[in-house]
């Protein structure tokens, strides 16, 4: 039996969204709208520490949401990875994806040659849309971040960036 609170597939994607953006709000979340092709909607946030998740449903999905953050790697960053050996640069990779499995996150772009993006993702399906279940999957994006920015600073010494400078770039949910 669905319980009332939660939507079903037939329910109305914008509402779906505003609901989001209601949960977000009441957890003082700075939110903004994006467009894409590709989307049916997305949402830009931002939580009271500045940092950036994208939140959106693709086109063509009727009932999953996808909550996406991520690091872009700077140049010297960039630089510092691709002077790693091959052997190092696999063991730092893999180290950081094992890490990112462990959290709980989907990821991309670590075995991208040079290094961009290192994106993570979770989806959350209508069925299971409640504020307590969306929120922890924005805690696992979040802490998917993390894990990145540590094992970059671990790995070459540096500070994490700014927490302006954390946070998913490019809207594609």
């Amino acid at each position: 039996m669905l319980q009332h609170n939660q939507p079903t597939i037939q329910t109305n994607i914008l509402e779906v969204r505003d609901r989001i953006m209601a949960w977000l709000m009441q957890e003082n979340w700075r939110i903004g709208q994006l467009t894409a092709p590709d989307a049916q909607w997305i949402l830009t946030a931002e939580d009271p520490a500045s940092r950036k998740i994208v939140i959106g449903q693709k086109a063509g999905t009727t009932d999953q949401i996808v909550i996406q953050g991520g690091v872009g790697v700077v140049d010297p960053v960039r630089n510092q990875i691709n002077a790693l050996s091959r052997i190092e640069r696999q063991k730092f990779i893999i180290e950081m994806g094992l890490q990112l499995m462990q959290v709980g996150v989907e990821y991309a772009g670590l075995d991208e040659e040079p290094i961009g993006n290192i994106t993570v993702a979770q989806r959350i399906y209508y069925d299971g849309l409640t504020k307590d279940a969306f929120l922890q999957r924005v805690s696992l994006v979040r802490n998917g971040v993390q894990v990145v920015l540590f094992n970059i600073a671990k790995r070459f010494g540096q500070e994490p960036p700014p927490q302006d400078r954390i946070g998913f770039r490019t809207p594609n949910p």
